[in-house]
C-alpha cells in the first residue's frame, strides 16, 4: 500500500503526464486505462455521480457507523475476510467463523 501511495503522489489532477520514473507496469496500466471503454453509458454515470453527491452524508454515515465497525471493531473479526464475517448468535452475542472466542 505504501508503494501505491508513493506512486499516486506523482499525480495532482486528471490528465497529468505520466512521470518519467514510473515503473513500466504502472505506466502500461495508466496508458491502457486513460480513456473509458466505448461501452460506458455516460447518462448512467452522471446519474450515479449525482446520486452519490446527493447522498454522500447518508453513505458516509452508513460506512462509519455500520460497515466499518462490524468489520474492524468486532472482537476477533480480523478485518473484512468474507469467511470471517461476524454474525449474531441466538443469544445475542457475536459469532466469528474460525474463532474460538465469542463475546
Amino acid at each position: 500500500m505504501g508503494d501505491l501511495n508513493t506512486l499516486m503522489r506523482f499525480f495532482s489532477t486528471s490528465g497529468d503526464k505520466l512521470p518519467e520514473r514510473l515503473p513500466a507496469a504502472a505506466a502500461g496500466y495508466f496508458e491502457a486505462t486513460a480513456m473509458p471503454p466505448d461501452w460506458v453509458d455516460w447518462e448512467v454515470m452522471e446519474r450515479a455521480r449525482l446520486f452519490f453527491t446527493d447522498n454522500a452524508a447518508h453513505i458516509n454515515t452508513g460506512l462509519a457507523f455500520a460497515a466499518m465497525p462490524v468489520t474492524y471493531a468486532v472482537p476477533g473479526s480480523r478485518g473484512c475476510s468474507p469467511r470471517r464475517t461476524p454474525s449474531r448468535t441466538p443469544r445475542g452475542g457475536w459469532r466469528v467463523p474460525g474463532s474460538s472466542s465469542r463475546t
